[in-house]
């Protein structure tokens, strides 16, 4: 969990979300004092992790896993386990990829799993595109990108962030991305107050975002409850 480096008007919202977070009996919860911001506690944790485990699975902080989504990585794990131009597994589809064929080419950081091996091969050079300074690199990555890749030079030129990194250097290594046979993950990012996206709209509804409400995960991952479903903490 990111610190908040002393800044004041961010104090109460991480000590609420230190609280929800000891309520569950992780392994280890790492609360920083630093503010390293996202990109580097994903980095760290990637290294951290790939050295630790054979396998990792990553949640970003509005994705919810549904029943049986950890057993379902597992065994398309097992499937890739001696595939190496297959990079992860996502379980939240965007609902655009080839309806022929289970791997697709682009990286989405919303629920994904890979095998160690996997994600240290490619760390060094995610640590490269990190370290350039924002002209440097937006420079690096428009002498990269392929004539028709218009739409994701635009993402690529907003800013870094890990995830895109991802998809740029698994896409110069060659390498895809395999889809579990069933969505496993849902986005709840446009739940009020908790949310990265400000309005519920029908466009982050549709593919390729797909997003709903807390609320409404909570039925799909408990579907044999009652449509009224007590409203929770997240």
């Amino acid at each position: 969990i990111d610190g908040t480096h002393a800044l004041s008007q961010f104090q109460g919202v991480n000590t609420k979300t230190l609280e929800v977070a000891r309520r569950y009996h992780v392994w280890e919860l790492r609360a920083h004092r630093s503010n390293l911001t996202t990109q580097k506690i994903m980095l760290q944790s990637l290294t951290e992790m790939t050295r630790l485990y054979d396998r990792v699975m990553v949640l970003e902080d509005d994705c919810f896993p549904l029943n049986g989504a950890i057993d379902t990585f597992e065994k398309v794990l097992a499937e890739i386990a001696d595939k190496p131009e297959i990079y992860s597994v996502y379980g939240c589809p965007y609902g655009t990829e080839p309806v022929d064929s289970p791997d697709f080419g682009r990286f989405r950081g919303w629920g994904w799993a890979a095998h160690s091996w996997q994600i240290r091969a490619i760390l060094p050079e995610l640590w490269q595109l990190f370290l350039m300074t924002e002209r440097d690199y937006l420079a690096h990555v428009a002498g990269r990108v392929t004539p028709g890749s218009e739409d994701i030079l635009k993402l690529f030129n907003t800013f870094y962030s890990w995830d895109v990194g991802s998809t740029l250097v698994t896409a110069s290594r060659g390498q895809s991305h395999r889809r579990t046979p069933t969505r496993t993950i849902v986005n709840t990012g446009i739940s009020p107050g908790v949310g990265h996206f400000p309005r519920d709209i029908e466009r982050l509804r549709k593919p390729p975002y797909n997003m709903i409400t807390v609320d409404e995960a909570w039925h799909h991952f408990e579907p044999a409850r009652p449509p009224a479903i007590p409203k929770r903490d997240s």
